[in-house]
């Protein structure tokens, strides 16, 4: 008679995709009638964004912009002047099979931006953007839970399984009016980095706080030399998540992919409008117990294996790290501005945590003498380190970086930076676990019996219970209870007594 096999279903969390896509950029630019043509170009960027992620089917698309940012000393006046156009873009990826309750992690860098003077009134554009793209999915494994017949052992051990994601994205805006002293006569830059510090969980949503460090480039009024105006500001927001409790482990991530400023006409105070892209991802993990072994004391036993791999949610980081950098024989006599970049980002488990390794991409307007506005680029390498206590040796981490702002001062002809890097994400680990799925009882094959009630044995440090009674057909919690054993793991040298059941 066939045992009586209960069935658990469990749902696991795996990686679908990994990779990185490569986007060109390519634009041939005539300026508008109403600017005045190029001298000279001081500093140009392109700077890109992910503005939506769609799903349709086994489909994922990006859409995007790499924004194009000009600053430049006017042909007519010596001014400076900015131009600032979207050059918008799209990439469609096929995977494997259509994902179920997908998880999406994306980030976009620029991998170089050159910028060509053909004519006073006509550039020509050319750059590469990488998209990094992780799509994480879930399936369902029936897996053996318990199997009803007398003389039929099962060793079940726990572990930590993905149970559930929830992943969102949406867009709001924020708006902020930003008073300028003195007042301004050209708007140059505007940029905002924003950061999620604080994410609440309710039923069904997750309400989360940041702040947006707005910084604005402009040249005063009957001045030609650019100031830099620097503001933060609270943005909070509730994102419907349906399924989400309080215990789960959400990462909100924002990204800020369209920014406009109305100067008004006084100069004194500009109203900035942003459009701000979050996106939500909450997970969560449960224990369950996995069937690793089986056999009966009656007769031999066939057990089918199945290997369940799966990807782990340990915890949340939100953390934030300063860095000291110094860029030596620093000889403008004014500065004005510094951005700054990452590429080349990666990263190695450390014993106290994760050790970063990347290029910081530096450019820094400012007055040299009496040349005018002048641009410094540097690239430095940096290292910096993220601590963290983790037990898992196979731990690894997926986080998004973000520099929310530079502070500088200049000493003794050098130049002493911090920069300000949030880092938030989730620690992880890829787990494979072996569990039994299906068992059948081959009753034409009795296990042969000791002529015992019960024997003596000498285990060997580092012997189970479970190895012990399988050896010997019989029960483990026969053997536990005549020895009064505490652990299933022997680590003393005992005799133990092995009932024959």
């Amino acid at each position: 008679m066939q045992p009586n096999l209960s069935h658990e279903t469990v749902k696991i969390n795996q990686e679908i995709y990994n990779g990185a896509l490569e986007q060109p950029i390519e634009l041939e630019y005539q300026l508008p009638d109403y600017y005045p043509g190029i001298f000279k170009m001081l500093q140009f960027r392109l700077e890109p964004h992910i503005c939506s992620c769609r799903t349709s089917g086994d489909q994922i698309t990006l859409d995007g912009d790499a924004v194009m940012k000009l600053i430049y000393v006017d042909e007519e006046n010596g001014f400076l002047r900015t131009l600032r156009q979207n050059i918008p873009f799209s990439k469609t990826i096929k995977l494997k099979n259509e994902p179920i309750h997908e998880a999406i992690f994306y980030d976009i860098k620029t991998n170089y931006a050159n910028c060509r003077i053909v004519s006073p009134r006509k550039i020509d554009v050319k750059g590469s953007l990488t998209i990094f793209l992780k799509v994480q999915g879930q399936r369902e494994e029936m897996i053996l839970s318990d199997a009803e017949k007398e003389g039929i052992e099962l060793n079940c051990n726990s572990a930590s399984i993905m149970s559930d994601q929830i992943w969102t994205t949406r867009q709001f805006g924020i708006s902020e009016q930003i008073e300028l002293n003195p007042p301004a006569q050209e708007i140059l830059d505007i940029r905002i980095n924003s950061v999620a510090s604080e994410c609440k969980i309710i039923s069904n949503k997750a309400i989360t706080k940041g702040e947006a460090y707005i910084s604005v480039l402009y040249c005063p009024q009957g001045k030609n030399t650019p100031i830099l105006s620097k503001t933060t500001t609270q943005i909070s927001q509730i994102i419907d998540m349906m399924g989400i409790e309080e215990d789960f482990l959400c990462d909100v991530r924002y990204d800020v992919t369209s920014i406009s400023g109305d100067l008004a006409e006084n100069g004194s105070v500009l109203n900035v409008e942003a459009d701000v892209t979050v996106n939500g991802c909450a997970m969560i993990s449960k224990n369950v117990n996995l069937v690793t072994d089986a056999y009966s004391t009656e007769c031999e036993i066939k057990t089918t294996i199945k290997e369940i791999n799966s990807s782990n949610v340990l915890s949340l980081i939100n953390e934030n790290i300063v860095l000291n950098e110094t860029i030596e024989k620093f000889d403008f006599d004014e500065l004005c501005d510094i951005y700054a970049s990452m590429t080349d980002i990666s990263h190695e488990r450390v014993s106290d945590g994760f050790l970063f390794k990347a290029r910081l991409s530096v450019a820094i307007l400012g007055q040299a003498g009496e040349e005018g506005a002048e641009i410094l680029e540097k690239t430095i390498p940096i290292e910096f380190k993220l601590k963290k206590d983790i037990e898992k040796e196979n731990a690894d981490i997926d986080v998004n970086l973000v520099i929310t702002k530079i502070d500088h001062e200049i000493l003794n002809g050098s130049l002493e930076m911090k920069i300000y890097i949030n880092i938030g994400g989730f620690v992880f680990c890829n787990e494979k676990f072996m569990t039994v799925s299906d068992l059948i009882l081959d009753e034409t094959k009795p296990k042969e019996k000791s002529n015992s009630a019960l024997t003596l044995y000498y285990p060997e440090h580092g012997d189970s219970v479970w190895n012990i009674a399988k050896k010997f057909c019989t029960s483990p919690k026969a053997i536990i209870d005549a020895n009064n054993l505490d652990d299933d793991v022997i680590t003393d040298k005992i005799m133990l007594i092995v009932p024959i059941i």
